[in-house]
């Protein structure tokens, strides 16, 4: 079983201005620097069969981990080997194809080692960035508009087999 999950996520970092109901296009106007090193920090774990891999991280902008799932999402999809890093962290978790069912997670800072199923990872990120993504649209208002948005599209992640 895969648990990923974020809570906690400050969306009060941003100006007044984003929540002035007649600044509808705050969101659109927020810069890629700031979504994927500043804005919307969040607190991450991600567990498989009980063991956690990371975390609870804190500060992790959201942002920019919801583009490492869906860069993540992608490859497993492929079956290509991935990898998943941190905003200003030197640390990695990586993704690793065994064969077509499973993958083999472990990071650069301990000797762990987890295999986990191909499809259920893919699910699981591919649930984790539609439901990060609504969190996102439904607390920023006019992010939807943003360019920066098409990085968590999950359509470019969703089945097509």
């Amino acid at each position: 079983m895969i648990s990923l999950v974020v809570e906690d996520i400050d969306f009060d970092v941003l100006s007044k201005n984003l929540w002035d109901k007649s600044q509808r296009t705050a969101g659109e106007d927020l810069t890629e620097t700031d979504l994927h090193y500043t804005f919307f920090p969040s607190r991450v774990t991600l567990e498989v069969g009980g063991i956690v891999i990371i975390g609870p991280r804190r500060r992790v902008p959201l942002f920019d981990f919801l583009a490492c799932v869906a860069q993540l999402a992608k490859a497993v999809r492929v079956n290509e080997p991935g990898s998943m890093g941190f905003t200003e962290a030197a640390d990695r978790v990586y993704f690793r194809p065994l064969n077509d069912d499973t993958v083999e997670i472990s990071t650069s800072d301990s000797d762990l080692l987890v295999q986990i199923d191909r499809l259920e990872l893919e699910a699981t990120l591919v649930a984790f960035l539609s439901s990060g993504r609504t969190q996102l649209v439904d607390n920023v208002p006019g992010i939807q508009r943003n360019p920066q948005i098409a990085k968590l599209a999950v359509s470019d992640v969703a089945d097509t087999r």
